[in-house]
């Protein structure tokens, strides 16, 4: 829960400290880029699949359509995005503190969330060697 809470607070605070109009075109361009691949991701998934916790549902599914075809975490990656856009479009050294400390919850949710799935889906592995964890060809 600690680390949920982080992801939506660091959410919440930029949000609330800056400038959500862009007035820079690569900022506003990057954060139309997450939101869009957010909405993607939320309609690949299975409805019974979506959990803001690291856990995996009763009755979920291996999701592999849509931006899961090369991405395992696009809703972590369109967050790291967001914020990311509204950090260049408004940069402080407080936010530059938040961003980072939501990338250090995503990080942990993502390791704690792929032991999860890895008991739960015998393919997982096949599918983690073809797949890029959070951003295409970085990580």
């Amino acid at each position: 829960m600690f680390l949920v809470f982080l992801q939506f607070g660091g959410i919440f605070f930029f949000l609330l400290t800056g400038h959500v109009l862009h007035q820079k075109i690569y900022s506003g361009l990057l954060l139309v880029l997450s939101v869009l691949l957010g909405i993607w991701a939320v309609l690949s998934m299975n409805r019974q699949t979506i959990t803001f916790l690291p856990d995996v549902r009763k009755n979920a599914s291996l999701t592999r359509v849509g931006p899961y075809r090369w991405i395992r975490h696009p809703m972590y990656t369109s967050v790291i995005f967001f914020l990311l856009a509204l950090m260049l479009n408004y940069f402080t050294y407080m936010r530059l503190t938040v961003f980072l400390m939501v990338l250090s919850a995503l990080y942990f949710k993502i390791r704690i969330e792929e032991k999860i799935l890895l008991k739960k889906y015998p393919d997982y592995v096949s599918y983690m060697k073809f797949t890029w964890k959070v951003i295409p060809f970085l990580f």
